[in-house]
């Protein structure tokens, strides 16, 4: 009869033997090791200093002090020594270091693979609950391609309800990308996590991409000045329909305002230019009878009086005048010929006029009107 089992060697009670307790205590001992065993590591080389009874320890490849020799094996303190076992094939054990169940494969201790189809929840590092039933605490998530893609599917149930990736600072939501109520992709941020803003919704049915946010960084216009290829153009610092035409401005000569500023007033018509153009007219009517004759009689001339520009200049250009059409005719029948000079006092849209006649044959009675039309052209600033 062989002394010891095939498996966990424990000791067999020989015929006619004594003592026969040590030995059945013996294999009491080694099934106590060996049945559920629970170790408190594996892969530990040095014993350690003060063990408790019931203590167990997989035994790494180089082990020193009691377990030298015991490369592999399983140790347990029983009874103030180390017992001994020499794992077999499929021996089975937890593992309190890692909280894991591990099976004896080809000499080494490996994680035992269980059925994780339709479970209730996983976690990894963390605690699952009904609503997180994936949970995972760690540095980093890693989903790689299995052949040559990768695809990560969130499904919603319907159009009004939500899929979505929320990014939260100490658990208080600050940034959510996805279909947030709609089908339309959004993004959206918080500085409280309760009242969002949509910066940034693409709607595939109305075919438009929205930013509901200001727009600002090295993409956007710097200055008014600012042409740098590629950035966006600033609606302040740009020109559209809406202000084309409005009031013109500068700060500096750089100009803030319109590119054209059109008007009127009881002193005629104006038109500015951004760049500091201006071009005025004003319309006045003239007495022929308030001209005087001049020495000798070869001229006749006529103070228009002091008129104001409907606009300011700082610098006039140019100036001149001209006749209404039956006016003109009128002027050719008396063989008169007429022209208007300008002179300009300290304000800088007030000016006067002098007309000049080169004969003094012919008389005006009162109420005798020519119109004219004056005109200017120079700059704002």
């Amino acid at each position: 009869m062989p002394e010891r089992s095939p498996r966990h060697k424990l000791p067999y009670i020989q015929p006619s033997q004594a003592q026969k307790h040590v030995t059945h205590n013996e294999a009491v001992e080694r099934l106590d090791a060996a049945v559920q065993a629970s170790v408190i590591g594996i892969d530990q080389d040095s014993p350690p200093a003060a063990p408790q009874e019931g203590d167990q320890y997989g035994i790494g490849a180089a082990p020193t002090g009691d377990w030298a020799s015991h490369a592999g094996e399983l140790a347990q303190f029983s009874n103030g020594s180390w017992l001994f076992l020499e794992p077999q094939e499929g021996w089975r054990l937890w593992d309190k270091s890692e909280n894991k169940l591990k099976a004896q494969v080809a000499g080494v201790w490996t994680d035992v693979a269980g059925t994780y189809a339709d479970l209730d929840g996983i976690g990894i590092g963390s605690v699952w609950d009904a609503t997180n039933r994936l949970s995972v605490v760690s540095p980093g998530s890693l989903f790689s391609h299995e052949g040559n893609d990768h695809r990560m599917i969130i499904n919603k149930a319907g159009v009004s309800d939500t899929a979505s990736l929320l990014m939260q600072t100490n658990w208080t939501g600050h940034a959510e990308l996805g279909l947030s109520g709609d089908n339309a992709l959004s993004f959206k941020v918080s500085a409280d996590g309760s009242t969002w803003y949509d910066a940034l919704k693409a709607d595939a049915t109305a075919q438009e991409v929205t930013v509901d946010m200001m727009l600002t960084g090295d993409a956007v216009q710097q200055t008014p000045t600012d042409t740098t290829t590629g950035r966006l153009m600033r609606a302040d610092y740009g020109y559209s329909a809406g202000n084309v035409l409005g009031t013109v401005s500068e700060t500096a000569g750089v100009p803030t305002g319109a590119i054209v500023e059109q008007g009127s007033n009881v002193n005629g018509e104006y038109i500015r230019w951004a760049d500091g153009t201006q071009i005025c007219t004003h319309n006045v009517l003239i007495d022929q009878v308030s001209c005087t004759t001049g020495s000798g009689a070869l001229f006749r001339s006529g103070l228009l009086g002091a008129f104001n520009f409907p606009a300011s200049f700082t610098e006039v250009h140019f100036a001149s005048a001209s006749m209404a059409g039956s006016d003109v005719a009128q002027l050719r029948n008396n063989a008169l010929q007429a022209r208007l000079g300008f002179f300009q006092d300290s304000t800088p849209n007030y000016w006067h006029g002098l007309v000049q006649f080169t004969t003094a044959s012919v008389s005006a009675g009162s109420g005798e009107y020519t119109n004219y039309t004056l005109f200017a052209i120079g700059r704002w600033f």
